[in-house]
């Protein structure tokens, strides 16, 4: 196996390097902290061009700040840090002969928590990506820290399949892997555990995981894309990915819908917004007229989404900072329990079971579409609260196939007329081939109001609802005695018991205690580690459990159901706790 180097205290002799049989080395595109003077740090072109010339690869890597230094670690910086950071490191990765198609890795130089990298390190990453573009972000860390990176999609992917721009340093990795990583920190030259001598120096040992690791001399087919500048959409509006949202009225109205604009509304939110990845679609839950003061001045929430619908069809701007809309949960691309800084939220003026007459669908389709068309996203970047937030929940927009509502908005994106689907289930085999053929034919009539469908595949029942879409839900391993979700929805009443229907595709998990899968149905989350049964976890336990970590927090998986005792409190146990719901609203958490 190949290995490299990483060092900061003086330049290595390449010959040296050589000579010990290792394969390059990891270098440092950052300054010195204040009171140091790394030989090695900054990269200096002079020494990178020795290094190449001895026939060793060189790596891109940012670090400044560390813990217990005299500048903070690099990642507490937020969002305006990470532009500032990515622009230091690509002028100094520029001088000293990088190419402009190479990834630069960024440096978590400690143990974090899940909440402290939704709250504070993902938006340093966002700020990166926004200069740098996610293609040529990388991530050092822990084996949690690079899988985090990886499942917000804030870091770029190797030419080699599978792999991402991660390079796992052994600490505070308990002897956990992040399969993806492109580089593995075996070696961390400390005190007490010095690392070996080359050239008269301690140093690093990494091993490399990936034929693409990010060495300069390997040339990617396509060069990565940066994130996009400031453009001017059609009509002269300029939009931007970051920062606040401010040209929302204007685009609105260019795709010809009505926007008002609420009093105060373009100094209302909570923070201004990093990068903005999507739109999460609400209803309000009323069955009169609440109005957008509703939404720009909520009594608890302040600004409660940036988008106010009426039952009209007319938009009213309510505030263009972050919004506190979204609360608990996950989504691809998102970064867990933390959607409000990343989304536009939509709230719309309906009960959620009133259904939707034309004219306000139709706004909301083409307001969505618009806005998506003017980021340069197309509709999967649109995902409804009840998709998101199931695990508190949540279940708007009700009464919206958000299937059908991606595929409506996306033919406003591409300016088209809407295809109607004659058959849902069929649609839902198409986007899941891993379902198998029909094993009967004909569809089943199912549900308490006998408006639900049942399609029977070899591999997957699919669900259907006309307010949910439809979904399958896999059928258990045959070499595994207790697996697959559709069983476990069997015990618990198939649509006609606690769960209803399913609201979201099924995900596979795989953690370091076992794997398993989980998919978000209306009256919850189910949630089925391989070997066990299938539980439930929902509403304010849900909202607790999610900002533990989920099944990879302290608690780890769920191990019973929800039970209430006399006195209408609940518990819910997990592998390594329980946790308690009193008629305070207050979650207590206790551990074995």
């Amino acid at each position: 196996m190949q290995q490299l180097l990483d060092f900061a205290s003086t330049q290595i002799d390449p010959a040296a390097i050589k000579a010990a049989g290792y394969g390059g080395v990891i270098s440092y595109v950052s300054t010195s902290r204040p009171g140091s003077n790394f030989g090695a740090k900054p990269l200096t072109r002079d020494y990178a061009d020795r290094l190449r010339a001895a026939g060793l690869h060189v790596v891109s890597n940012f670090q400044y700040g560390k813990p217990g230094g005299t500048a903070p670690s690099d990642y507490t910086r937020g969002f305006d840090g990470g532009v500032a950071d990515a622009k230091t490191a690509m002028r100094i990765h520029a001088e000293a002969g990088g190419p402009a198609n190479a990834p630069i890795f960024f440096s978590v130089d400690e143990g974090i928590t899940l909440l402290t990298w939704n709250e504070v390190a993902s938006h340093w990453f966002e700020g990166i990506n926004s200069v740098l573009g996610k293609n040529r972000t990388g991530i050092y860390g822990s084996s949690l820290v690079c899988a985090w990176a990886i499942e917000d999609d804030l870091v770029g992917h190797s030419t080699t399949e599978g792999k991402r721009w991660a390079w796992q340093t052994r600490a505070w990795s308990k002897d956990q892997r992040e399969d993806a990583a492109v580089l593995f920190q075996t070696v961390v030259d400390t005190a007490s555990k010095p690392g070996p001598l080359v050239g008269g120096t301690r140093v690093d040992v990494n091993d490399v995981l990936a034929d693409d690791f990010g060495q300069w001399d390997l040339q990617p087919a396509v060069s990565p894309t940066p994130t996009p500048a400031p453009q001017p959409a059609p009509g002269g509006i300029v939009v931007s990915r970051t920062g606040d949202p401010i040209w929302i009225p204007d685009v609105l109205r260019a795709e010809g819908l009505i926007c008002h604009i609420f009093d105060g509304a373009l100094n209302n939110g909570h923070g201004d917004f990093g990068l903005i990845w999507g739109i999460v679609g609400h209803h309000m839950g009323s069955a009169g007229t609440s109005g957008p003061g509703s939404i720009a001045r909520h009594p608890s929430l302040g600004l409660a989404s940036q988008l106010y619908l009426g039952r009209n069809g007319e938009y009213t701007l309510c505030g263009v900072g972050i919004a506190w809309h979204a609360g608990e949960g996950s989504w691809n691309g998102l970064p867990k329990n933390d959607a409000n800084s990343r989304t536009i939220g939509i709230e719309a003026e309906n009960s959620g079971t009133e259904g939707w007459t034309p004219v306000q669908y139709d706004a909301y389709m083409r307001g969505v579409g618009a806005i998506l068309r003017a980021l340069e996203y197309g509709s999967d970047r649109f995902i409804g609260h009840k998709e998101w937030g199931a695990i508190q929940g949540k279940w708007d927009p009700g009464g919206m196939d958000m299937n059908k509502a991606r595929r409506d908005s996306q033919a406003v994106i591409d300016r088209r007329p809407t295809v109607a689907i004659v058959n849902e289930i069929d649609e839902s085999a198409k986007r899941n081939p891993w379902v198998g053929d029909r094993v009967r034919p004909e569809e089943i009539t199912i549900g308490a109001d006998q408006l639900g469908r049942l399609g029977v595949f070899t591999n997957a029942h699919i669900y259907f609802h006309p307010t949910t879409g439809a979904y399958p839900i896999p059928h258990k391993d045959p070499a595994i005695e207790k697996s697959g979700l559709f069983e476990a929805y069997g015990a618990l009443g198939y649509e006609r018991g606690i769960l209803g229907y399913p609201v979201r595709e099924f995900s596979p998990l795989d953690t370091p205690t076992g794997k398993g899968a989980v998919q978000a149905f209306q009256g919850g989350v189910l949630y089925r580690k391989d070997g066990a049964d299938g539980y439930v976890v929902h509403g304010e336990i849900g909202k607790r459990w999610a900002a533990e970590g989920y099944e990879k927090g302290d608690l780890g998986w769920p191990i019973s159901n929800e039970t209430v005792d006399a006195n209408g409190n609940r518990v819910q146990l997990f592998e390594n706790g329980s946790l308690y719901w009193h008629s305070t609203s207050v979650v207590k958490l206790t551990r074995r």
